[in-house]
């Protein structure tokens, strides 16, 4: 009985303890929203221009640099970047970017990194259906991730894109019954 009991102990306490080490993988995304919490969206009813918001998650260091391209969607045209704070900028987001800042970046879990001026060239969803903002390596470098201080190491983050006029599947609510009905 000990034994069992034993057994079950350790399993619990390893089931809790790989919890524990499970880490996020840091990432870098484009967003439709100043709070960085909008992913998808549909084109507007008229021509505008725009800010889309570069954030990165899960860094948890103080970093020096990031570099990284931005792969804009067909439904918008790229005008500009805007990176507040002292900083060293060489490239632009849509061909390869390097940003050094400064005055070091101390990141969380949620970090703004820039904004980019867009100008949306559809009205509506047409020819434009799943188009995305993905965040690619910088295109003269080849990479993607920061440069960690106080250590120099460069580390790689992943890159995930945005949707422009994501493609939703309808569906409508049944009974399991109709469905085997249909076959």
């Amino acid at each position: 009985m000990k034994r069992i009991l034993t057994v079950i102990c350790a399993l619990v306490l390893f089931v809790a303890l790989s919890s524990v080490a499970d880490a996020q993988v840091p990432f870098v995304q484009v967003f439709f929203d100043d709070a960085g919490t909008v992913s998808s969206r549909e084109c507007p009813t008229e021509q505008i221009v725009d800010t889309l918001t570069v954030y990165a998650f899960n860094l948890n260091m103080t970093i020096s640099s990031i570099e990284y391209t931005i792969e804009y969607s067909p439904a918008l045209s790229f005008c500009g970047d805007v990176i507040e704070g002292r900083v060293r900028v060489t490239g632009n987001s849509e061909y390869g970017i390097i940003i050094e800042f400064r005055d070091l970046l101390v990141t969380g879990s949620k970090c703004l990194i820039q904004k980019s001026c867009v100008v949306w060239f559809c009205t509506d969803c047409a020819g434009f259906l799943d188009t995305h903002n993905f965040v690619f390596p910088n295109l003269n470098t080849g990479k993607l991730g920061v440069v960690r201080d106080p250590d120099g190491a460069f580390i790689n983050v992943a890159g995930f894109a945005s949707t422009t006029c994501e493609w939703v599947l309808p569906v409508s609510e049944t009974t399991w019954g109709r469905v085997k009905s249909l076959y």
